[in-house]
Formats: structure tokens, sequence, C-alpha cells
């Protein structure tokens, strides 16, 4: 894969870079490893470093280059993510960011600030309302009630490949139809979401921040957004609740935190398949051990999720 990073046609304007796999580099900036891409950071010879990311499409995730790269455009034009340099099919080079990376902890202690709201938790919460106000691409594709359409393409998949390690994929039509209920009807127009709001995917640089790698933005509700994120963030109610307020502005009542609560499990129950298609389709980044390790950690934390909803 670096030999394709250094293949790309940019070069040819830019200069002929050092080509570096962020393994490499993690601990100077913080950055993970892909687990459906490549990543490298290419050094310039005028000493600008930028960010590369290598993959192709992934039908069994449905992530589309095409409409990520359009994704990738769209929050840079609106200020919301690095400015896209270059593109090809399967790559995209971006300006490397100098901030850091979010981590869970430091969401989990922004939230937990009681009012007025902490200054951490004010940045994300006005970077995905921008997000969500955005116009989003015409290469967007998506779903208008609360079930992401990937959610529905991922249950399809396991159960066309007879998964059966854990009844997770057998109790999938039923809990999706359960959360349905339990938020109730859609009332907002789908938007621009990102729907991988990991804490990993904010990028601080001082008063700045940055949302990056949108493999999964698609039209949505931007509630299903922020209960991916307090997903990731292991947040408590009560700091579901001051992130709510935080990005509605305004104190939020029992009826959308119940409902949130049931989107909440939607997002432990849709990290948990992501498992399962790396596990069934083999074309994640991770090896079939990581994988399973994958799925069975969210697998625990979703039971845990619908346990406590449930019986609330």
């Amino acid at each position: 894969m670096a030999s394709r990073a250094a293949a790309l046609g940019c070069w040819e304007r830019l200069g002929t870079p050092t080509i570096r796999p962020t393994a490499e580099l993690a601990e100077e900036l913080c950055l993970g490893e892909g687990r459906t891409n490549h990543n490298f950071i290419a050094t310039l010879p005028s000493g600008v470093s930028l960010f590369v990311r290598i993959g192709e499409d992934l039908p069994s995730y449905g992530v589309s280059r095409r409409k990520e790269h359009a994704a990738a455009r769209a929050a840079a034009d609106a200020g919301l993510g690095p400015q896209v340099v270059h593109a090809e099919p399967d790559a995209l080079v971006c300006e490397l960011l100098r901030g850091r990376p979010l981590t869970a902890a430091q969401l989990r202690e922004a939230c937990g600030t009681p009012a007025p709201p902490d200054d951490l938790l004010r940045l994300v919460a006005a970077a995905v309302r921008a997000l969500h106000a955005c116009p989003p691409p015409d290469e967007l594709g998506g779903a208008s009630g609360w079930v992401p359409a990937d959610v529905r393409r991922w249950l399809g998949l396991a159960e066309e490949r007879g998964f059966s390690r854990l009844p997770l994929v057998a109790e999938g039509r039923e809990l999706l139809a359960a959360v349905e209920e339990a938020a109730g009807p859609v009332t907002g127009a789908p938007t621009f979401c990102h729907f991988d709001l990991l804490p990993d995917n904010f990028v601080r640089d001082g008063e700045r921040l940055w949302l990056i790698d949108y493999e999964y933005a698609a039209t949505g509700q931007p509630l299903v957004d922020l209960a991916i994120l307090s997903m990731g963030c292991e947040l408590t109610p009560s700091a579901d609740a001051r992130l709510l307020a935080a990005y509605f502005e305004k104190e939020v009542d029992d009826d959308l935190l119940r409902k949130f609560a049931a989107l909440r499990l939607l997002a432990c129950f849709r990290e948990t398949l992501w498992g399962v298609v790396a596990e069934v389709s083999g074309t994640s980044a991770l090896s079939m051990a990581e994988a399973v390790a994958y799925t069975d950690k969210n697998y625990a934390a979703f039971k845990t999720a619908r346990d406590a909803f449930f019986s609330s």
C-alpha cells in the first residue's frame, strides 16, 4: 500500500514525498490505524506533511470512496474538516492537522461538568451542530427513519452468511422494531450525518475542533449521530443529558432522554454488527482474531445497554 501512496498523480505537481505509515508516527501524532483502510504521512520536499488514506470500496460495509470523498470535501468547504488536496478512486490526500484527537476520557469529563457547558463540550456540540446544518452532498445516500441504512445492510449480510456465534443477529429484527417504537415517530428531516463520531474522529487544535474520517457519512437523523458519540464515549445518562443540552442549547426533557436511550442502544447494536461484518466478510483491516475480539467487546456493551434499557 505504501507503493500505491507513492504513485499518486498529485506528486508530479507537489514534489516527490517521503511516505511513512502512520504507525511509525503514532506516538508523535496520536494517530490510530485504520480499520478499513491504510494510512500514511507524506512529507513533501517543502517540509509540508499531508495525510494519505488508501482504501477501496467496501460493498459489505456499504463504504463508497466516491461518497466519502464528497463528504470530506463538503466538510472542508464548511470549515469542519481538513482541506482535500487530491483524490483518486482509491485514495484521498488531505492536509495534516496538527491538533490532537480527543479521547473518550476527555469527553466523559467534559460531559460530566455541570452547567455552564465545559469549553470542550461546547466545541464538540457546535461542531456536530454545524455538520448537521451543512447541505449534504448529492452523492450521499441514507435513510429518513431512525435506523441508518448501514444497520439494515449489515444485519442482512449477517443473516445471509448465517452468523450464529452470538444471538445478536437472531434477535436483530425484533430489536430494531423495539427501538423504532421507543423512539417514536420521526419528526425531523434527514441531515448530513457523520455516523462514526468516535472520540478520535474529533481533532482539537486550541480553540478549533475538526471532524475527520467520513467513510460512513450519510443522510440521517442527527440524534442517531449523537447516540453514536455517546456510545463511543461510554457516557452515563446524566452525561447524555448534558451532551444533548449543549447540542440543543437548552435543557432537554425526560421524553427526549428516553428516546435518546433507545437510539444509544441502536448505536451499540450497530457497532457490534460492524464486528460481525468484519468476521463474515473478511474485508476490514482486522485479522479474524481481532474481528472476533472487537465483536465480543461491543456485544458485551450492547447487552449491558439492552438490559438497562428494557429494565427501565
